[in-house]
């Protein structure tokens, strides 16, 4: 039963994040398909994949287009099997283009296939034209977090949310032009990896802060710092957990500070704008 678990997991991971690796698979299925003369194909595709690889000027180039974002050994991975995809998708783009109907060979035009091409390409992602907004289809908002964004105005362009986690995650599938000062790897470290943002000491307390994880220090000097520093970083929108309000410390600075102005309260947070 374990090795069972083992394999399920395996085969999990490799759905998930290996669909390049399945699609080169598929690729060299269609090719035994589409292609006469597999041999001198093979033949050429190895040949330019090792004179692109191991020629020092092509390797600089190909790590210069990727911004460096991969590492020199990945490329070994991950150009043999783009290269293949993206040729039969030529193929394939060119046999859709020539297709014969019946004994007939009736060109259905370049149009044609791009349109189909474009179908497909707005299909990713979701497997109907009109996706339903599910958590599935990363359209899907939760009540609480809905009703918050409801109250941030951007008809007169864009404005920055500094708000928990759990409604900064959403704000920007929300509204494009909601800002956050900081990206979802601020709270997810392992989504560094991915991206090239980097946050010093100041800007985790600050979301500590926001969050109510920062703990140690007189809650009201802290919090009158931190909404002084807000308004000074233009954010236009704060949201606070509506517990985290009723603290007798953060409740002092809120009543303080003269930044910010309560606007609004939902179920379960509390929204103030920058007056």
């Amino acid at each position: 039963m374990k090795l069972l678990g083992l394999m399920q997991d395996g085969y999990t991971l490799f759905v998930k994040d290996g669909q390049i690796t399945v699609l080169y698979f598929l690729s060299l299925f269609l090719l035994w398909f589409l292609i006469k003369d597999k041999q001198e194909l093979f033949k050429k595709y190895a040949t330019l994949i090792l004179l692109l690889l191991l020629f020092p000027p092509t390797a600089w180039l190909l790590m210069k287009y990727q911004t460096t974002f991969y590492d020199y050994v990945n490329l070994w991975t991950l150009l043999p099997q783009t290269a293949m995809v993206a040729y039969v998708l030529t193929v394939c783009g060119e046999k859709l283009a020539g297709y014969r109907f019946g004994k007939t060979k009736r060109k259905l035009g370049e149009g044609p296939a791009i349109a189909v091409l474009a179908v497909l390409l707005f299909l990713c992602g979701s497997l109907t034209l009109f996706a339903h907004p599910t958590e599935e289809t990363g359209r899907y908002f939760p009540k609480d977090v809905e009703e918050v964004l409801e109250y941030v105005d951007t008809s007169g362009g864009e404005v920055y949310l500094f708000a928990p986690e759990e409604v900064a995650e959403y704000a920007r599938i929300y509204d494009g032009r909601i800002k956050l000062p900081f990206g979802r790897n601020m709270w997810e470290a392992a989504l560094s990896a991915y991206t090239y943002d980097t946050y010093d000491a100041g800007d985790g307390e600050m979301n500590d802060w926001l969050n109510g994880n920062l703990k140690g220090l007189s809650e009201t000097e802290v919090s009158e710092n931190y909404f002084s520093i807000c308004s000074s970083r233009g954010f236009d929108y704060l949201v606070f957990d509506k517990e985290r309000v009723k603290e007798s410390g953060f409740s002092a600075a809120v009543e303080k500070q003269s930044d910010y102005d309560k606007i609004a309260e939902t179920g379960k947070y509390v929204i103030y704008k920058r007056m």
